[in-house]
């Protein structure tokens, strides 16, 4: 991203045609839109590594390389067709991309655009900054089958788009706007981009959800189980169009039921890992459960007292890839502690199974945008002007 490129104002356009419309719930939304791709140039950040002690690099063509003294090239020799970075001998930040543009390899893996690398004493983090249409095309395929439905395909990347740009504003004073997992979206770089996927990117280019002329907060999940959550219970971030509400299309998708173990030690590890300090466990109670089933608090019992952390970050300390949601319940066993639930993510804002279902069943990525965003409406991005949400509608 250039310095500075966010400070302007950036406006958000309705399209100038006119569209056919459908309405779902309080939402009304626009289909048949195409958004002026001659204005647009957003840039985004994404933390790809850090803590490397060292890199190696490769570029299609040359390195082209930027520090302090400006610019210059490494032309390949025969045999001798990698750049190494070593974190003890980086004094300065260096920008590396290829000299005709295409893509750059770190590591063994490809990304577009540009490598910013930074050092941080003895190792270094590595910030891949590009286009966000060649961004998203590194997302779609983590985060959602490349084998879907189109129409499923598109609503997921109006989705990110927006949760990507809502994100510029939150870290615009970072060296980077999102990571690349799950903390974020998951980022691949171009080495994961798909066909179907990309064709869904450029047929929504530039199209972003709204609400109140503002870009909304499209957080997403694989699978609600059958009813979502409100966002305030997860991150207290209260909007109206991320409540709790019945979901009948996750409903009918394949269930997501899951169960897991995990030893009482290994559960006290994973919370000492992150700053809880506490005894024997003797019992781990779900608590304030609300409409979705989910709970909004877990109280841990122990030798030592009683501990409780709020659900989703005891679903992310213990493995959110194992513990799948926070509509569970547990049984002890010896020393075994078992999770039972249903779904899978924290359960705000869109099903990717009940987006998935909606678009077998006939209806567009609007009507799915529409269902789980209800109120909102989608726009066009102009880069003039963002009308930002304020400050407090971040997580």
């Amino acid at each position: 991203m250039k310095k500075g490129k966010f400070t302007a104002i950036i406006i958000l356009i309705l399209s100038t045609l006119m569209p056919v419309e459908h309405t779902m719930g309080n939402s009304t939304f626009q289909s048949e839109k195409t958004c002026n791709k001659s204005e647009r140039n957003i840039d985004v950040r994404v933390l790809i590594q850090s803590g490397a002690e060292i890199v190696k690099v490769k570029a299609h063509n040359a390195i082209k390389i930027k520090g302090k003294n400006g610019y210059y090239s490494i032309l390949y020799q025969e045999g001798k067709d990698t750049l190494t970075i070593n974190a003890k001998d980086l004094k300065e930040e260096l920008y590396l991309s290829d000299t005709n543009g295409e893509t750059v390899s770190i590591n063994g893996k490809l990304y577009r655009g540009t490598l910013r690398i930074i050092p941080r004493g003895e190792s270094m983090e590595i910030v891949n900054i590009l286009p966000l249409e060649d961004y998203l095309r590194g997302v779609l395929p983590l985060e959602i089958s490349h084998k879907w439905p189109p129409e499923t395909l598109k609503a997921q990347a109006v989705a990110s788009r927006t949760f990507t740009i809502h994100n510029l504003k939150t870290n615009i004073k970072g060296d980077y706007d999102l990571q690349a997992n799950i903390l974020s979206q998951a980022y691949g770089g171009a080495g994961v981009e798909k066909e179907t996927t990309d064709r869904a990117i450029k047929e929504t280019e530039g199209m972003v959800v709204l609400h109140d002329n503002k870009i909304a907060l499209t957080y997403f999940h694989a699978h609600s189980g059958g009813y979502t959550e409100d966002a305030k219970r997860v991150w207290s971030v209260d909007l109206p169009y991320l409540r709790s509400m019945p979901d009948k299309y996750t409903e009918i998708a394949p269930p997501m039921d899951w169960t897991y173990t995990l030893s009482e030690e290994t559960i006290r590890d994973l919370l000492k890992k992150n700053g809880k300090l506490i005894g024997y466990i003797e019992a781990i109670i779900p608590e304030d459960i609300g409409p979705s089933g989910r709970a909004r608090l877990i109280k841990i019992v122990h030798s030592e007292g009683e501990t409780t952390i709020s659900s989703n970050t005891f679903r992310l300390y213990l493995n959110p890839l194992l513990i799948k949601s926070t509509n569970f319940n547990v049984e002890k066993k010896d020393n075994n502690f078992t999770f039972k639930g249903k779904g899978f993510g924290h359960g705000v804002g869109m099903s990717q199974w009940g987006a998935y279902v909606m678009a077998k069943e006939g209806y567009s990525f609007t009507d799915i945008l529409s269902f789980y965003y209800p109120g909102t409406e989608i726009s066009c991005i102009n880069e003039t002007t963002i009308d930002y949400p304020s400050d407090d509608e971040h997580q």
